[in-house]
C-alpha cells in the first residue's frame, strides 16, 4: 500500500512540467490518463495535462480538462483551428477521487472519454489533429516555455499517465483499479510518461522525463 501523500495544486501558480521533447509530439494517435480530485472554486477551466502554450499563437496540441461544473474534456488545437469533447454536466464530483482517461486516433477522427474506467462520451468528429508546437508538457496548468500559466488545478493529481496509442476500453479498464497501477504487470505498451505524483516526481515508466516543479505544490 502506498501511503505517500499526492500533491495539492492550490489552483494559483502550482503545476509541474517537461520541457519539450519529440517524445510528446503525438498528432496520429494518444492517450492521456490520471486521477484527480478536485477540492471545488478556482477556474472554470482547470487544466489535468497538456502539451501547448498560452500565447495563443497557432501551436495546436492536445489537453485533459476538467470543467469546475464537474465535466471532463479532451481539446485538440488552438484559437484558430480547434475541436473538443466533453462528458455530460456532474459527472466529477469535488473532494472525491476520479480516473479519467481520453483516447484520440486521427484515422478515425475519433475520441473517446472515460471516467472510472467506464466510456463516458464519445466523438466521431474531431478533425484537428495535434502536432508538434515546441512547448512544455504540463500537468496542473497550462504554460508557455517561457513560465506563464494560466488554467490552473485546484486539488489533487496523482498516476498521470501518458501514452502514444489508442488505449482499449479493457485497457483502460484496468489502469482505472488503483491510484498508481503498474502497467508492466499486464501487456500495456507505449508509455510515453508516468509521473506518480506521490513522493517521486521521476518519471517512473523508464523514460527519463522528470517533472519540474513550479509554485508550491505541497504534500
Amino acid at each position: 500500500v502506498n501511503l505517500d501523500a499526492p500533491y495539492t495544486f492550490d489552483g494559483v501558480d502550482d503545476f509541474f512540467y517537461v520541457a519539450d521533447h519529440n517524445d510528446f509530439d503525438l498528432s496520429a494517435t494518444l492517450t492521456m490518463s490520471a486521477w484527480i480530485k478536485p477540492t471545488g472554486g478556482g477556474d472554470t477551466w482547470q487544466l489535468i495535462m497538456t502539451k501547448n502554450g498560452v500565447d495563443g499563437d497557432n501551436d495546436r496540441a492536445y489537453a485533459l480538462w476538467y470543467k469546475n461544473s464537474g465535466q471532463i474534456y479532451m481539446y485538440l488545437g488552438d484559437d484558430s483551428a480547434s475541436t473538443n469533447m466533453n462528458t455530460s454536466g456532474g459527472t466529477i464530483a469535488d473532494g472525491t477521487w476520479h480516473h479519467v482517461a481520453a483516447t484520440f486516433d486521427n484515422s478515425s477522427n475519433t475520441g473517446k472519454i472515460y471516467i472510472n474506467g467506464v466510456l463516458s462520451a464519445t466523438s466521431t468528429s474531431l478533425t484537428t489533429s495535434p502536432y508538434n508546437t515546441g512547448k512544455r508538457f504540463t500537468i496542473g496548468a497550462v504554460s508557455d516555455n517561457d513560465g506563464s500559466s494560466a488554467a490552473e488545478f485546484q486539488g489533487e493529481i496523482a498516476d498521470a499517465k501518458l501514452f502514444s496509442d489508442v488505449l482499449t476500453a479493457a485497457e483502460v479498464q484496468e489502469i482505472s483499479q488503483k491510484i498508481n497501477y503498474d502497467i508492466s504487470l499486464g501487456s500495456i505498451g507505449n508509455l510515453v510518461g508516468w509521473w506518480k505524483l506521490m513522493g517521486a516526481v521521476t518519471d517512473s515508466g523508464g523514460s527519463g522525463h522528470n517533472l519540474t516543479a513550479v509554485g508550491s505544490p505541497v504534500q
